[in-house]
């Protein structure tokens, strides 16, 4: 393949011969798990803390959890916002349920390059993607489109719990990018 570039005035600027050109399929592109080690909260509306505080969402132990308060409960829906801190080319989430619960029955996730303009990824949901067994990973993966950001925000506005509880639990989540 030949490239030329021309001036305004019609004057080659520069020719450039033999380029290569590579296609790697979509669903192909290498990905990897991105570091959470340096994530910051910039908001939680509900968190019991302790040893149930936000940080145990990506804390890579999938037998801690975050929870919503339960007492008092704090009416859905909640949200959290996390600033990754650095921008990412996104390509796949993976969210853990904690073992041995249902609470989690809907939550959808957004990314932003500013933490001010949303974009939304798509959504978790009991009967859609939440059918593994209790405690195993539900991933969404992206095969079209780019989504680059560094502000992940995940918003539960429902819960399983029944008889007005509305607490929720979330052991794990990763997020995965292009390389």
């Amino acid at each position: 393949m030949t490239i030329r570039a021309e001036s305004i005035n019609g004057k080659v600027k520069s020719k450039v011969q033999n380029i290569e050109t590579y296609y790697v399929p979509f669903d192909e592109l290498p990905i990897k798990k991105i570091s959470t080690s340096s994530w910051l909260c910039t908001k939680v509306n509900s968190n019991a803390g302790g040893v149930y505080d936000i940080k145990k969402v990506w804390d890579g132990n999938p037998n801690t959890f975050w929870s919503s308060s339960w007492k008092p409960f704090y009416p859905l829906p909640y949200v959290i916002e996390i600033d990754m801190q650095k921008k990412y080319d996104i390509r796949k989430v993976v969210l853990q349920q904690r073992p041995k619960m249902k609470d989690l029955t809907k939550l959808t996730i957004d990314l932003s390059e500013d933490g001010e303009n949303w974009v939304n990824l798509g959504e978790f949901t009991k009967g859609n993607i939440f059918n593994q067994e209790l405690g195993g990973k539900d991933e969404l993966v992206y095969k079209k489109g780019f989504f680059f950001g560094q502000f992940l925000r995940i918003t539960i506005p429902e819960s399983g719990r029944g008889g007005g509880k509305t607490s929720v639990c979330i052991a794990e989540i990763e997020v995965h990018a292009l390389q």
